[in-house]
């Protein structure tokens, strides 16, 4: 069986378990990313499933939020790690629904990772340079 997870806005957060090419369950919610890791348990526990029960993680790497992206593509290394489970990264750049995606996509196709990496779409503004002045921001160099 295989979980997938998409975090690719901070409103939107999805999981499908998908076993033999079709969904055996799915969920979509409005957790914010900072919830991600309950949501995962929670899905868990709603459908009886452990992640010994999985064989393999499926993860959406972007484009979208850097936040959602990075927190979903860093919890499934995490998983991944702790299970020794290989990772499918797969870019979603129209931002179709998880249950569309994976119905459009042949996963057998696609290759796994060791530890995926969030896809941007555009230079990541994630925090200041040194040294950089933001006065609208009060902040100091």
């Amino acid at each position: 069986m295989l979980l997938a997870v998409c975090g690719q806005d901070l409103r939107r957060f999805e999981l499908v378990l998908w076993e033999d090419g079709l969904s055996r369950a799915s969920i979509v919610t409005d957790d914010p990313p900072e919830m991600y890791l309950s949501r995962i348990d929670a899905f868990f526990q709603e459908q009886s499933v452990s992640l010994t029960d999985l064989s393999t993680l499926l993860v959406v790497t972007g484009p979208g939020s850097f936040t959602a992206s990075r927190i979903s593509v860093t919890l499934v290394n995490t998983l991944a790690f702790t299970e020794n489970l290989p990772i499918v990264p797969l870019e979603n750049t129209d931002r179709l629904p998880l249950l569309e995606l994976l119905r459009k996509t042949d996963i057998t196709k696609l290759a796994s990772v060791v530890h995926a990496s969030p896809h941007y779409d555009r230079p990541p503004f994630i925090t200041f340079q040194k040294g950089a002045v933001d006065d609208s921001l009060g902040a100091n160099p």
